[in-house]
């Protein structure tokens, strides 16, 4: 039997999900470093990623630490919950649809 030509569909289809494969919403990590004063992290995602080679073979890489990374405590009104961190603690690696800098720096409603 001869192997059916994919459709166009198919193939915007393959090509979505590969695309999707490489969107990241939250992972699993651990702090490399904390800053107290800023309340920012370094993190290093502990999933490893895969990727295609030019080979078309499968490959895996562990990605590297993400620095600069709002660490969000529980708060509410004029309070917080706080603790410290250290390197080595699990933590969840949430992933913003959009760039923070402009919330980070003027508050409020961003862009």
């Amino acid at each position: 039997m001869a192997a059916q030509t994919p459709s166009d569909t198919d193939n915007h289809l393959a090509g979505i999900k590969a695309q999707l494969a490489r969107v990241h919403t939250a992972i699993p990590a651990v702090v490399v470093s904390y800053d107290q004063t800023t309340q920012t992290c370094t993190a290093r995602p502990i999933v490893r990623f895969k990727y295609r080679d030019a080979d078309g073979a499968v490959q895996n890489y562990d990605p590297p630490a993400i620095a600069n990374v709002p660490v969000a405590f529980p708060r509410g009104g004029d309070f917080s919950i706080t603790w410290p961190l250290a390197a080595g603690d699990a933590v969840p690696l949430v992933f913003a649809e959009r760039s923070l800098d402009e919330w980070r720096s003027v508050g409020g409603s961003a862009v």
